[in-house]
């Protein structure tokens, strides 16, 4: 059952100007919103809008060509981040005993034969409400529930108070503004002998210093409370036949934070991970495909005017995994020599299990013509892509390196008539290497071009040291293991007079106590560093006529993590946050699209045997021209 676990019921360019398109959608969605910022928060407010906004265009390409159930819109919530997103409305925790041992009051749901039921139009459900930047989801669904029950017994439909729960139910273990269940509300209006009416216990959306709860403006009571088995015919029974009831839902997705229309389907929505409270208030069917229909807490600007149609996928949500899942997770354990203790399995097969769908998913869509590249399980498949980002992303702009320079920037041609090269078969890149969960990339991707360029001017191709590096330049600015910048790099092996060999001074994934270069070890040395003018037209110069360029991409992306194969493009894909050092060895064009050839630092097991192919004379995509750099034997 996607999405549905408890059931309760009560008794661009790199650095142009915005266009006007992007300047006028902007002002508009502040305007709409009554929006308003200080400083630096509207530069901050404004790049999540345009990353939303180019999910949501993304997203509508996809339906609009049969790809998804639904479309996204931009909302209120369109200048947050998923993270702030989730961390600020979604607040449903499970209620502990409330939830799982009242036994007493669960009850058994026959099947029903109603097809479709719309609560609303019987008057039970009063309009819809907003929560504003409080986690109290919990109390809105709750009082749905009671709201319709109370409808249904006395035939008056009357408002109750969601900031008497908020204030009022903390000593039963709920947390006001940041979360709690629809159970322990119960709990509360029963022992309580009721709850206050909205008119009489207005909602402020902050948790109140005291409890204001006055027994005369009691707006209604409960005796129970009945946690339905956990099945969908049980919801459709009970919706069908008592009324409208309280459930939790997987909310976390940056899909349903934008959802504007139509039935929602989205395959990383999970069955376990609950995150939001809501109130079904009907189900129906459109178009042969069944939905809930679905109260939420967001007000009417949000959704299909404060509601969300969820399409049951019926699924047993305690049952154990299948056969197939078990397989593919013992087959990653096994390939990758993954070994965990206690609840990091748990953890870790979670996140296994949301990288698959999302690879199953995406794979879908390129099967059908929807991507231009395949994700696949590699060995990063058991991390989340917060984690996974910040782990193996550790580009940092170096300031003065990679912006002052000007004596180092090269007159060389920015243009050229060559349409395909490979460095990799004229010899001059060496083999893949893995970082490991060390932010180092930066000292693979400036030993990456040094190595190339050593080899272009000797004939010889030397392994040089990343472990020396990250050991070393802690001084001129990089962070080790936590990130650093190629230009920095350059720097160093300048005025240092040399880098030792990968030979004499290995790479061990860690930073080490002190420095351990060897000058009798050196394997190559530079007079200096160029910068590459910030254009695709000069890098693929560069890369050409000169050899291999070290660049920084945003590899932020879940895609990007889970990459296998193809020309990556991704609409989300930044042009001014990079996050990632890597190594231009070539370019060409595959069925008319023109690629980058890039070399990774992730082993090779990760992407195509290590290394990616990301679009080309697409505006810069992900970056890749905003940082290029390049030594000078």
């Amino acid at each position: 059952m996607k999405c549905v676990l408890i059931l309760f019921v009560i008794a661009v360019a790199v650095f142009a100007a915005p266009s006007e398109g992007e300047e006028d959608a902007w002002a508009s969605f502040k305007g709409r919103h009554g929006k308003r910022y200080n400083g630096t928060e509207e530069h901050r407010r404004r790049g999540n809008f345009n990353i939303n906004k180019a999910r949501i265009d993304s997203h509508n390409r996809r339906h609009d060509h049969g790809g998804a159930s639904f479309r996204m819109g931009t909302n209120k919530y369109s200048d947050m981040t998923p993270e702030e997103f989730a961390q600020t409305m979604n607040g449903f925790k499970h209620g502990g005993a409330a939830d799982q041992r009242t036994r007493q009051a669960r009850v058994t749901v026959e099947a029903t034969a109603v097809t479709s039921i719309d609560w609303r139009t019987k008057g039970a459900v009063t309009p819809v409400k907003d929560q504003g930047r409080c986690g109290s989801c919990y109390s809105f669904s709750a009082l749905g529930a009671l709201e319709g029950q109370n409808f249904n017994k006395t035939g008056k439909l009357v408002n109750l108070s969601e900031q008497n729960i908020v204030d009022c139910t903390l000593s039963y273990g709920n947390n006001g503004c940041n979360g709690g269940s629809m159970t322990t509300v119960f709990k509360y209006v029963k022992a309580n002998n009721g709850v206050d009416t909205t008119a009489t216990y207005p909602y402020k959306g902050v948790v109140a210093a005291t409890c204001g709860f006055n027994s005369a403006n009691v707006g209604a009571t409960a005796t129970g409370y009945v946690l339905l088995p956990v099945s969908e015919a049980s919801l459709q029974t009970a919706v069908a036949t008592i009324g409208p009831v309280s459930v939790a839902i997987d909310a976390s997705q940056p899909s349903f934070q934008q959802y504007k229309s139509g039935i929602y389907y989205d395959p990383l929505c999970t069955s376990t991970k609950l995150t939001h409270g809501v109130l079904v208030v009907g189900f129906g069917t459109a178009n042969g495909t069944d939905y809930w229909l679905v109260k939420n807490s967001w007000g009417t600007s949000w959704g299909e005017q404060g509601y969300f149609r969820l399409a049951p996928i019926a699924v047993a949500v305690f049952a154990a995994p299948n056969e197939g899942e078990k397989d593919e997770w013992t087959s990653f354990k096994g390939r990758h020599r993954k070994r965990y203790n206690g609840t990091e399995e748990h953890r870790r097969r979670g996140n296994f299990n949301s990288n698959k769908a999302r690879i199953d998913s995406h794979n879908k869509r390129h099967d059908h013509g929807g991507a231009s590249f395949r994700l696949g399980v590699n060995e990063f498949s058991d991390m989340s892509p917060e984690e996974f980002a910040q782990t193996m992303n550790g580009f940092k702009p170096s300031g003065v390196a990679d912006q002052s320079p000007r004596q180092a920037r090269a007159a060389a041609s920015t243009t050229t008539s060559v349409t395909s090269i490979d460095w990799r078969t004229l010899g001059a890149v060496t083999p893949v290497k893995a970082q490991g969960r060390c932010g180092s990339c930066y000292s693979f991707a400036s030993m990456g071009a040094l190595e190339s360029h050593n080899f272009i001017k000797t004939g010889k191709l030397v392994t040089l040291s990343e472990q020396n590096i990250i050991d070393c330049t802690i001084a001129y600015g990089n962070y080790g293991c936590n990130g650093g910048s190629m230009a920095t790099v350059y720097k160093y092996v300048k005025a240092n007079s040399g880098v030792d060999t990968g030979a004499s001074y290995p790479y061990k994934g860690a930073v080490s106590d002190s420095c351990e270069f060897n000058p009798a070890n050196v394997g190559a040395s530079i007079t200096t560093y160029v910068l590459v003018p910030k254009n695709e037209a000069a890098l693929q110069a560069a890369v050409a006529t000169i050899g291999p360029v070290s660049v920084a991409i945003d590899t932020s992306l879940p895609s990007f993590q889970l990459y296998k194969s193809g020309i990556y493009y991704d609409p989300l894909c930044s042009s001014t946050k990079v996050t990632h050092g890597m190594l231009v060895v070539g370019f060409g064009t595959e069925n008319g699209t023109d690629y980058w050839l890039i070399k990774n630092s992730y082993g090779a097991s990760w992407g195509e045997q290590g290394y990616l192919r990301l679009a080309r004379n697409k505006n810069n995509h992900c970056g890749v021209a905003s940082y290029a750099s390049y030594p000078i034997v």
